[in-house]
């Protein structure tokens, strides 16, 4: 991870993160663009076993 964290600083690309990985956030967020998908938005959403759950939504996400 480092070897590609370091390869990344050097690109000077942006870097969008859907999934991050923690370490990588914080290493290339001390010196480079880091924008990170985000959604706060739940639905309720009922298994077969009758179990009601929270998921993220499939519509709301912004790149902060």
């Amino acid at each position: 991870m480092k070897q590609n964290v370091s390869e990344m600083k050097r690109s000077g690309n942006t870097i969008v993160f859907v999934s991050p990985i923690p370490y990588m956030v914080k290493e290339l967020a001390k010196d480079a663009n880091v924008l990170v998908f985000h959604n706060d938005r739940r639905e309720k959403k009922q298994l077969p076993n009758g179990k009601i759950i929270q998921v993220v939504a499939e519509t709301g996400w912004q790149l902060v």
